[in-house]
């Protein structure tokens, strides 16, 4: 029994592993949508996204993580910061129910998804802050590659007529 149970708790620990091996910067075009994503591809596994309407060039910012001592619709500011600047936002919490339970989170709307690309403009470490949680995430190669294609998808905010 007790052989058994160590299999089964050595085997979490190495899906869990290799969930975290499989973390990756990617973009994609889904229903006329750009999105740039740090997570594990073609999983709910998201820690950091943003997407962009094309039509327009708006977006949304995840900034993933489940952030604690927040409560469901409790006003979060918070950081983006990496090499390339540093942007500052307001949300509300929101729950979202997981298999693990209900996590904390925040999304803003941008009227610039672009705008919020400067942080990860350049080669370094991408952290979230908010004021009791922090989280980093790497910025290689592969960011500078799903940058580019999001950049490339994603239009600059339409200016209205003068």
């Amino acid at each position: 029994m007790w052989v058994f149970l160590y299999l089964l708790l050595i085997g979490s620990f190495m899906a869990a592993h290799a969930d975290d091996e499989r973390l990756t910067w990617y973009s994609f075009l889904q229903e006329e949508e750009a999105i740039i994503s740090y997570g594990v591809p073609e999983t709910d596994d998201v820690r950091f996204s943003i997407v962009c309407k094309v039509s327009d060039g708006t977006g949304v910012l995840s900034p993933g993580g489940n952030i604690v001592g927040v409560k469901k619709g409790e006003r979060v500011n918070f950081t983006v910061s990496g090499p390339g600047g540093t942007r500052t936002y307001m949300a509300v919490a929101k729950y979202q129910d997981e298999l693990d339970g209900p996590s904390t989170f925040v999304s803003v709307d941008l009227p610039s998804a672009i705008d919020a690309l400067v942080p990860l403009s350049k080669p370094g470490t991408l952290t979230t802050r908010y004021p009791r949680n922090s989280f980093t995430i790497p910025l290689g190669p592969k960011a500078a590659q799903a940058l580019n294609t999001f950049r490339s998808q994603c239009p600059p905010v339409k200016q209205p007529p003068k």
